[in-house]
């Protein structure tokens, strides 16, 4: 064999490694825009985009970050309560208020939208009620702020990983009489009593008005496994008060 065709066979056998490995690996966001990403993806899955950009649009008196989130055909404002190296603060399900692109926009770039553009997207009073819930230009409230690793501690990423399985299964069961539902199910977050938070979004591809959106809980409990809480989110814009009620009552930690 020349040495030409062997390092082709050395290149495919690479790359084939390097595709088995990424389809089984947790998504690892990298840059200067991580933190924002890391809010994003636990408290709006929905809007997540694998080539997502994030802009710092405005800070407040206490370092309150205000930031806004375009997927290609979502667009987000949202805000962080603080951000070190490794840390990001953010106040749980209702640091985030979304909508879906305009139809003006997307047919241009995702890098070429810049911020004039993006705060278009959104009314005064839009913006304004996002500040609000975030106490923007209030003093900062640590009892009140949840705090994530970015990136995702390995530790946990492998936790929900591993117990992706179960939430599959579970939810597998739930819509098997639903023949043609597709659905796609994401491990978002593990709180500090080893609560998983999955998120699942079920479509049907002839058939964009269906949409569904449902949250699943895996509960930790005495016995080492897991009791398991399912609610389907009614309104799949505006349901930061329905999911933070569902994660209270099934014990979350708001941490």
């Amino acid at each position: 064999m020349s040495i030409m065709k062997k390092a082709i066979c050395v290149f495919l056998v690479l790359l084939v490694l390097l595709i088995s490995l990424s389809a089984c690996t947790p998504l690892r966001y990298t840059g200067n825009d991580q933190p924002f990403h890391v809010v994003v993806v636990v408290n709006a899955p929905l809007c997540t985009g694998i080539n997502a950009k994030s802009s710092l649009l405005e800070t407040d008196n206490y370092g309150r970050q205000l930031f806004s989130y375009n997927s290609g055909s979502k667009i987000l404002i949202g805000v962080t309560q603080f951000r070190s190296d490794e840390i990001v603060g953010y106040y749980e399900d209702y640091c985030c208020y979304y909508k879906e692109l305009p139809v003006s926009l997307r047919g241009e770039k995702i890098e070429e939208i810049d911020n004039e553009k993006i705060l278009e997207c959104f009314t005064q009073e839009e913006i304004n009620a996002v500040k609000d819930i975030n106490d923007w230009n209030v003093p900062v409230v640590e009892s009140k702020i949840t705090k994530r690793q970015f990136p995702m501690d390995n530790d946990v990423a492998e936790y929900l990983q591993t117990n992706l399985k179960i939430a599959e299964d579970y939810f597998t069961k739930a819509i098997g009489s639903e023949t043609d539902a597709c659905y796609e199910i994401k491990q978002l977050d593990m709180d500090q009593n080893g609560n998983a938070l999955y998120y699942v979004y079920v479509y049907k591809k002839n058939d964009s008005s269906y949409k569904r959106i449902i949250y699943l809980i895996l509960k930790k409990s005495d016995n080492s496994d897991f009791d398991i809480a399912a609610e389907e989110m009614r309104d799949i814009f505006g349901y930061q008060d329905q999911l933070h009620k569902f994660k209270e009552e099934n014990g979350w930690v708001f941490k």
